[in-house]
């Protein structure tokens, strides 16, 4: 049977083991900024992992009848749990910097035009009324969509401040700028909607020189 002396050198061993990885780990912190999300992402999961083996190994101290003079093992275990926990917090809040900052929606317009400047005219906007597609589509492809200084993000960017109304319901949180502009292009270009909207324009505009000649 294992003394108390034997179970605490073994804890101690695994957990100096412990102390090892988390000490490499912030290692890895101290140039984490240009690390990929991916090794950001499998430090994050090494850090689960460890939290995991001291939790086990706290439980097998625990264990242990006579504690006495264990006092600094025991704060030992305190410090590394600090240590993994600010190892989380810290390669987290530098994950979500990064989600952040590569999220189109989240650009300003003017951090956009800091980068890219468009020509002076003004964006051109459309609400969804089948009168304004081709003006705006024309415009838009001129200005934007032919930009080759713009990359798809900055002109998915730009399509989505363009929309208002109807036109903007289109928009989904998966959309790329081809998705959009596609989407767009077959809900306006539908030519039976676009005839029957003529129709309709002729026949308020006879209405209107009827009324006039009487």
């Amino acid at each position: 049977m294992a003394t108390t002396v034997d179970a605490a050198e073994k804890i101690n061993r695994v957990k100096g083991a412990i102390k090892s990885s988390v000490t490499k780990l912030e290692t890895f912190l101290e140039n984490a900024e240009k690390a990929s999300v991916t090794e950001l992402q499998i430090r994050i999961k090494k850090i689960g992992q460890l939290q995991k083996k001291l939790d086990e190994l706290l439980n097998e101290f625990f264990l242990i009848k006579d504690l006495s003079g264990l006092q600094d093992t025991a704060n030992d275990f305190e410090q590394v749990d600090s240590r993994l926990e600010e190892l989380e917090v810290r390669i987290t809040s530098i994950l979500d910097s990064r989600k952040s900052s590569s999220n189109p929606k989240n650009q300003t317009v003017e951090s956009i035009k800091n980068e890219i400047r468009l020509p002076e005219n003004p964006l051109p906007t459309f609400s969804g009324a089948f009168s304004e597609w081709e003006s705006f589509k024309t415009q838009f492809t001129t200005l934007v969509s032919n930009n080759d200084n713009l990359d798809d993000n900055q002109k998915l960017f730009y399509l989505r401040a363009s929309l208002k109304g109807e036109a903007k319901q289109l928009e989904s949180t998966e959309d790329t700028f081809n998705s959009l502009f596609d989407a767009l292009k077959e809900r306006f270009e539908n030519q039976t909607l676009l005839i029957d909207f003529n129709v309709l324009s002729i026949l308020h505009y006879d209405k209107i020189q009827q009324e006039s000649a009487r």
